[in-house]
């Protein structure tokens, strides 16, 4: 069992495969041979771009400020997303193609390796109380903060921007103290086989 407060200021910069941006890394974890099996990153889109290939991976992208964009996948008519802290999900293996509505905009990005297991993100708003944890690997990154978030007796204060992380915290709830402005990102991952 493992609580981490993880900074804003200690997020790891890289840059995106296609070279048209860099994404700030919060958590990620990896296979035995080094294979990226869940990730949870931070990305500011400034131009309309190709999004990278991701084959194999399921991902979630979530707007968090700005105007928004349109995502083309396989060529079908572009999803317009233009509300922030609503996650849309969609398969690594597509073709996407981005478009700024107006301007540059902030996302979180969740991504999980199809055969190590399963994510689920979920936004929580000021007035939800408490989280329940249902997965060994948890973040709670707060997108418009303060927060104070409680679990097993230890309590945090995330700024906008940081990152609580729970490893093996399953069966517990973590309690959340915050304005009705706060929003908190918060995403599961599972995996599917219990050795990994």
């Amino acid at each position: 069992m493992a609580i981490r407060h993880i900074l804003l200021q200690r997020y790891e910069s890289q840059p995106w495969r296609n070279g048209l941006g860099i994404s700030r890394t919060i958590a990620c974890g990896r296979d035995p041979d080094g294979t990226i099996a869940w990730s949870l990153s931070l990305t500011t889109i400034g131009a309309d771009c190709p999004f990278s290939d991701y084959r194999g991976y399921d991902r979630v992208f979530t707007p968090v400020a700005g105007s928004g964009v349109t995502l083309a996948i396989d060529g079908r008519a572009p999803v317009r997303l233009d509300m922030v802290d609503r996650p849309f999900g969609f398969s690594g293996d597509a073709c996407v193609e981005c478009r700024l509505i107006g301007g540059p905009v902030d996302v979180v990005n969740a991504m999980v390796l199809r055969t190590w297991g399963v994510q689920t993100v979920t936004v929580l708003h000021g007035h939800t109380p408490h989280y329940p944890v249902t997965a060994p690997i948890v973040l709670l990154h707060a997108l418009h903060g303060p927060a104070e978030v409680t679990i097993a007796k230890r309590s945090c204060l995330l700024g906008t921007g940081d990152t609580l992380r729970l490893d093996d915290e399953v069966g517990t709830n973590a309690a959340i103290t915050a304005g009705p402005a706060t929003a908190i990102y918060a995403v599961a991952f599972r995996p599917i086989a219990p050795d990994r």
